[in-house]
């Protein structure tokens, strides 16, 4: 198992440990670099008409209802924010559309302010209509980007199938359809870019359709290193498209915590003369569990959004967790049932890492004398000139999570493609792919 720093962080790292040197001041670094996605702030349009679903659809990106859903009465009448529960700083707002009450077009801009959101979804539950090509080029002029998304898909599809008589049409022949009309509409209107997606969404169940997709490109579109940390750690928790995608960014963040645990050593590693922060390696896995949806509130909410009885995965997961991976089990087990509050799992960690110690620190003992820690100490000496103690506590802080990490991915996968329901199924295949 690999353990070598991306070769596009040699020389960031290089310059930290020459500027700092190892001590408090590179510690105190490193926590910032590796926590710096909880800093960055994320403002996400939600823009159409009342009725269309606006607020199923923020519900179901936060995985939980936070905002005030309504069939019959006009519920957005200004803009609205809701913070996610998982990251306060990743905000969505429901935004009135365009030409509805008093946001014509004339004082829309006044009215919504385009210039405070970082990017906008453009929701309908029909066709798209000269307001939509309006709002897109207003978008387009202010250097940002846009998702159409066309919700209660679901709705369509039943009603259609109820008003075929003969049985003859499937499901497949409805969503094409829509997706085709939905394309003339567009063509109509005047959008010449060839390579826009109109994501098709059934907000009560995001395994439908192209929910997974959405959150994916939102996901991995061009931001920031730290926005799509925080992205990717916060949105799609329950989304197998993401999990490799994910899987990556969490390996590319090792070297960051490997070095901020070297720096803040205090427990000795067991037959070698290094000590690692071993409350810095247990607060990544946390985040491993809450990004990868694997800690105990995300299992619950997964066990309602596929239909499973109550405590069911969570029973089989916490066995293959017990079973096969003693580490993980371990942390999980000790853990806050919420992982959503930062300030939870840190007020957590001191008992945590005192509960953990007997548990982790053996067996990364073993590692550090036997599991290609020598490599690390051979390359760590000589291109980041760090002493033979703290390339050890480096070397083995990164193996163990890159291990604790692979472990991880590999439940992930297993949680992650238990069967939903034979709609689910049969829905699935009619996704955008790429």
């Amino acid at each position: 198992m690999a353990n070598k720093i991306p070769s596009e962080n040699v020389g960031v790292l290089k310059q930290l440990t020459e500027k700092y040197g190892l001590g408090k001041e590179l510690y105190s670094a490193m926590l910032e670099k590796k926590d710096a996605w909880r800093k960055e702030k994320i403002s996400i349009a939600v823009v159409g008409p009342s009725r269309i679903g606006k607020s199923s659809h923020i519900n179901a990106h936060m995985n939980k209802k936070v905002a005030q859903v309504s069939a019959t009465k006009q519920c957005t009448m200004q803009c609205t924010p809701y913070p996610h529960p998982m990251n306060p700083n990743i905000i969505l707002w429901d935004v009135p559309g365009v030409n509805t009450l008093d946001f014509d077009r004339e004082n829309y801009d006044e009215k919504i302010d385009f210039d405070q959101y970082d990017f906008f979804l453009i929701l309908t539950d029909n066709i798209f209509t000269d307001d939509t090509k309006w709002l897109t080029d207003q978008i387009q002029d202010r250097g940002k980007s846009y998702y159409l998304v066309r919700t209660k898909v679901d709705y369509a599809v039943r009603e259609a199938l109820e008003d075929c008589d003969d049985g003859s049409l499937m499901e497949e022949d409805i969503v094409a359809e829509i997706r085709q009309t939905l394309n003339e509409d567009l063509e109509r209107l005047g959008f010449k870019d060839k390579k826009f997606k109109v994501y098709l969404v059934n907000n009560k169940n995001k395994t439908h359709f192209d929910f997974a997709a959405l959150e994916k490109d939102i996901c991995l579109d061009s931001y920031s290193e730290f926005q799509q940390e925080a992205l990717m750690i916060t949105i799609g928790s329950h989304n197998k498209q993401l999990l490799e995608a994910k899987n990556e960014m969490f390996k590319n963040r090792i070297w960051k915590v490997a070095l901020a645990s070297a720096a803040g050593g205090a427990v000795p590693v067991p037959g070698v003369s290094a000590a690692v922060d071993l409350g810095i390696i247990i607060e990544e896995v946390l985040i491993y569990y809450s990004g990868f949806g694997l800690d105990k509130s995300s299992i619950r909410a997964l066990e309602q959004l596929v239909g499973y009885p109550a405590g069911d995965i969570e029973a089989s997961f916490s066995l293959t967790l017990k079973t096969n991976y003693p580490i993980l089990y371990a942390i999980r087990e000790n853990s806050p049932y919420d992982l959503a509050d930062p300030k939870t799992i840190k007020d957590a960690l001191p008992a945590l890492t005192r509960n953990l110690v007997g548990v982790i620190m053996p067996q990364m003992g073993l590692m550090a004398v036997s599991e290609g820690v020598e490599d690390i100490t051979k390359y760590a000496l000589p291109v980041l000139g760090l002493a033979l103690a703290a390339a050890i506590s480096y070397g083995t802080t990164a193996y163990q999570l890159r291990l604790l990490l692979s472990q991880m991915m590999e439940v992930a996968r297993i949680v992650h493609n238990m069967p939903t329901d034979q709609q689910a199924k049969r829905l699935d295949r009619l996704a955008i792919t790429d």
